[in-house]
């Protein structure tokens, strides 16, 4: 790189005096924001919410009361709809960091590359504007991925193919040029890899295809630095998955709190049934299921008669006990694929596809059920009131089942 010589633009009294050195500096620092200003607007922020989604939010928090109020639990029906917690959780962080990846690897090349041609390294521009021209084209690559919808594992390969082809544009740089800066931004997005793809093998496999490269071209370059080059790519690659695998292991253990928080959330301790957010986060999935089959939706209510009065008079543990027996009955009476859940302290409410059951014969076979199950002996004897409700899941809503089956059984 050529100096430039003091005196050729301005006098070397300027140039040298305290007052131009403040300037040059608010003027590069100035140039950096405006740099990075300019950046960010290649990183692809989400989509703008849609209003109907900003109002379908406020009655879910504001007026419960309203259909809308099963919107809040989109994410828990995600949760309880998905087999492995964690598989769901590395799935929300690929479909979120990989376009930022895209984004700040494209924005890194682009700015090394700049600064290679304009200030460091200018016996090589067409290999630092080809290296300028990739990092342009990851920044596009993170629009597209983070505007439009694409699964997990495009995603995942997507960005596995774009670092490869990166690695590769990198170690061509190396093998023209020998820059020891080129060395060391491969190092880095060596290094930061791993974090990002999350996933075993697409790793292991990339990472030791890149360490290849660079051996290969370490030795064809500088034979004698191309030992100490590999070993600190091993280091980049060692460190890379060490990063990747605490955050493995950090999602492991908050998908096991997720799930634990879920299952409390979803299921009554006491009787092990849902409960009443639980039942509503399965709801949309049963309602569907019988829209398709072409069947009605029935519900029904089972309230445990002068259970505060029982619990008055033996105690709050013969209670418990008489709301697990009650729970147990409607178990073994209830049919396969039925939800059942607590729905209030005395109350049971079972619904699922089909027509109305027979309410006087469930109210019997659960009573002998308690009966038979021997809590009852010395005492008041277990009595529950049924009533049921059934209708088109096209023209009624849940809500108004329940309404309908709650005043038959006042």
């Amino acid at each position: 790189m050529m100096p430039i010589r003091q005196g050729l633009l301005l006098p070397e009294s300027t140039l040298t005096s305290t007052w131009f050195t403040i300037l040059a500096t608010v003027v590069a620092f100035n140039t950096i924001i405006y740099v990075g200003l300019t950046v960010s607007k290649f990183i692809p922020w989400p989509k703008q919410i849609h209003p109907s989604k900003v109002r379908a939010l406020h009655d879910a928090v504001f007026n419960p009361a309203r259909p809308g109020r099963a919107r809040k639990q989109a994410s828990l029906r995600a949760v309880m709809a998905s087999d492995n917690p964690f598989e769901l959780m590395r799935t929300e962080l690929t479909l979120r960091e990989v376009p930022q990846a895209f984004a700040a690897f494209g924005g890194l090349l682009v700015i090394v590359a700049a600064v290679q041609i304009f200030f460091l390294d200018r016996n090589a521009p067409v290999q630092h504007l080809f290296e300028m021209v990739i990092g342009l084209g990851f920044l596009v690559v993170a629009q597209v991925f983070g505007r439009r919808s694409f699964r997990a594992p495009i995603l995942v390969w997507g960005w596995v193919i774009g670092f490869m082809i990166l690695m590769a544009v990198l170690l061509i740089g190396v093998a023209i040029d020998s820059d020891i800066l080129t060395i060391a931004l491969a190092m880095v997005f060596l290094t930061a890899f791993g974090s990002i793809t999350l996933r075993w093998p697409p790793v292991l496999i990339a990472t030791s295809i890149t360490i290849i490269g660079i051996a290969v071209v370490m030795f064809m370059v500088d034979s004698t630095l191309a030992v100490e080059i590999v070993f600190i790519s091993l280091i980049a690659s060692a460190t890379g998955m060490l990063l990747q695998s605490i955050r493995l292991s950090s999602l492991h253990r908050l998908s096991e709190e997720k799930e634990l928080y879920t299952a409390l959330a979803t299921t009554d301790p006491l009787t092990g049934l849902l409960t009443r957010s639980g039942l509503i986060g399965l709801l949309p999935g049963a309602v569907s299921n019988a829209r398709r089959a072409g069947s009605g939706m029935c519900v029904m209510i089972i309230d445990i008669v002068d259970l505060r009065s029982m619990n008055a008079s033996y105690g709050i543990t013969y209670g418990d006990a008489v709301l697990r027996s009650v729970s147990d009955a409607i178990r073994s009476t209830v049919r396969v694929g039925d939800l059942v859940s607590r729905w209030s302290a005395d109350d049971f409410l079972v619904t699922g596809a089909g027509t109305m059951p027979d309410a006087d014969s469930i109210r019997l076979r659960i009573e002998e059920f308690v009966r038979n199950s021997g809590i009852s002996l010395g005492k008041k004897r277990v009595e529950v009131n049924v009533s049921s409700a059934a209708g088109d899941p096209r023209t009624m809503t849940f809500e108004e089942l329940v309404t309908k089956a709650s005043g038959e059984l006042a």
